[in-house]
C-alpha cells in the first residue's frame, strides 16, 4: 500500500559561481487518484466475501464496507467519486445489491469507505453471486492506479473489487470430525434451531475452531441444552423433524 504526496523541488545554486537570487518554490503536482485498498490482517485484498448464512433469519439486508484511499493530502470539503458495477457481475442491482446514489469521500480524509447495500435474496440460498465494482475517473478523482502490490509482490487490482455473496450454511471441513460427535448429522434446519433455542452462534463450527480451547465444553453445553429441548418436544407430542422426515437428534450421548 502506498500514498503519493507533493514533492518540493528546490534548485540549489552554487554561491561561488553565481550571485544569490531569490527563487520561487516549484511544486510537482500530481492528479488526485482514488483506489481500492481493502485489507485483512495487514494483507491487501481486491476480493471479499459475505454470507447471510451466519446472520439471524430476520436480517434482510446489510452494509458491506470496502476501503478506498486517495493520493495527495486531505481537502476541507466533500468530494464525490464514481463507482459502477461491472457488466460481468452475476449479482443484480436491486435484487442482490444496491450501490449508493452518491459516493462521498469525506472532507479531511485520505481514506474512506464505500458501503454497498447487500440484499438477502432467496436465490442466495442456492448459489454464490459475484459483484464486481469498478472505480471511474470524474472531475474530482482519477482512477488510474489499476495495479497494487501486496507484501508478497502479488499483483492486485486498485480499480476493481470483486465481492462474493451467498446465504448458504454448510457443514464445512470441521463438522464431521470435531462437531458431529456432539451434534450428530449436520442439517441447516438443526443449526438454525440450535441458534434460536440454545443460543449457539451460527458460525460456531467455522470460526476459530482449531484454536478454541473451550470447544469441547461449549459443544457439551449446546448439545445437552438442545437435546433436552428435543426430548421435551417429543414428550409433549410435538416431535421436531428434519426436512427428510426423520426425528431431529443430537449424538445419543447428549440426548437421554
Amino acid at each position: 500500500m502506498f500514498k503519493l504526496s507533493n514533492i518540493s523541488i528546490v534548485a540549489l545554486v552554487p554561491f561561488l559561481f553565481f550571485a544569490c537570487k531569490k527563487q520561487n518554490l516549484q511544486t510537482y503536482n500530481i492528479s488526485n487518484n482514488i483506489y481500492f485498498a481493502d485489507s485483512l490482517g495487514g494483507q491487501l485484498l481486491d476480493t471479499g466475501f459475505f454470507s447471510f448464512a451466519f446472520s439471524p433469519v430476520s436480517l434482510r439486508d446489510t452494509a458491506f464496507g470496502i476501503n478506498v484511499l486517495v493520493t495527495g493530502g486531505p481537502v476541507p470539503y466533500d468530494r464525490v467519486f464514481s463507482v459502477v458495477a461491472d457488466a460481468s457481475s452475476s449479482a443484480r442491482a436491486g435484487e442482490e445489491y444496491v450501490l449508493p446514489d452518491s459516493c462521498i469521500f469525506h472532507a479531511g480524509h485520505v481514506s474512506d469507505i464505500l458501503y454497498v447495500k447487500l440484499l438477502r435474496a432467496a436465490v442466495l440460498q442456492d448459489s454464490t453471486f459475484h459483484l464486481i465494482v469498478n472505480l471511474r475517473s470524474n472531475k474530482n478523482f482519477q482512477a488510474n492506479i489499476s495495479l497494487l502490490y501486496d507484501q508478497f509482490s502479488d499483483t492486485l487490482s486498485g480499480a476493481s473489487y470483486k465481492l462474493s455473496i451467498n446465504d448458504i450454511l454448510t457443514a464445512g471441513p470441521y463438522w464431521p470430525g470435531l462437531i458431529q460427535p456432539y451434534f450428530g448429522i449436520f442439517s441447516v434446519k438443526k443449526v438454525r434451531l440450535m441458534n434460536q433455542v440454545a443460543g449457539m452462534p451460527l458460525d460456531f463450527w467455522t470460526s476459530n475452531v482449531l484454536h478454541d480451547f473451550f470447544l469441547g465444553p461449549e459443544c457439551i453445553y449446546y448439545a445437552t441444552k438442545f437435546g433436552k429441548y428435543l426430548n421435551a418436544q417429543a414428550a409433549a407430542g410435538d416431535t421436531v423433524y428434519e426436512d427428510d422426515g426423520s426425528p431431529m437428534s443430537m449424538n445419543p450421548s447428549y440426548q437421554q
